[in-house]
């Protein structure tokens, strides 16, 4: 079995957002994007495979347990062989510790050599938490997503008759007071929408317009 042609890998982030002009590898302040080409520095001595998880392999990745046993997985892990149509990347970013601005900080994965699509986990979710949604449905997403719309909307409507406020406690890093009272509705919709994003890429075009 050839890896390269059972798995595909891809890298949709590099398509919509900036990515580094500069392919060189070197140590510097990277600007104005999201994202840097790097590939990975194959190792000079021979690699051996210590451990594999056998479910991240069959149940996330699709793949069989004795794909591991050959030399393109590990030519494929250890950075040695790239799969077609991935880009290997370093995510650029930055952040405060401990309200101090600490400037921007390498990739801590290294590279990240693709993205794998899978709908094992959300059909899990939706079989384990939403019975009334039939998993063997095209429309499966759509359902799950209107149902979670729904049933989020009419949480933070209860809650907020009440007086709650979810997350709001005292905390010194909500400083911004991003969830006081009244951005309860604000945060539900914020946290929609990224869900929204994540399921973006099983949808089909008929769906993304329902």
């Amino acid at each position: 079995m050839v890896i390269a042609e059972t798995l595909t890998l891809l890298q949709e982030a590099a398509a919509v957002l900036p990515v580094d002009p500069v392919q060189e590898n070197y140590v510097r302040k990277v600007k104005n994007c999201i994202f840097s080409i790097a590939f990975p520095t194959p190792f000079e001595s021979r690699v051996r495979l210590v451990a594999v998880s056998k479910e991240v392999l069959e149940d996330i990745l699709d793949l069989d347990l004795s794909v591991s046993e050959t030399d393109d997985f590990i030519q494929l892990v250890s950075g040695e062989k790239i799969v077609s149509e991935s880009v290997p990347l370093a995510h650029r970013y930055g952040g405060h510790q401990f309200g101090i601005w600490a400037d921007q900080l390498g990739d801590g994965r290294a590279h990240l050599i693709g993205t794998y699509m899978n709908r094992t986990l959300l059909d899990f979710i939706i079989v384990e938490h939403f019975p009334s949604i039939d998993v063997k449905e095209p429309d499966r997403y759509v359902d799950f997503f209107s149902t979670v719309v729904s049933e989020t909307a009419q949480l933070i409507a209860l809650w907020m008759s009440v007086g709650f406020a979810h997350d709001f406690v005292p905390n010194t890093s909500d400083d911004e007071r991003r969830y006081k009272i009244g951005n309860q509705a604000n945060i539900g919709m914020f946290n929609l929408d990224k869900l929204l994003q994540a399921l973006n890429p099983l949808l089909d075009l008929r769906q993304k317009q329902l």
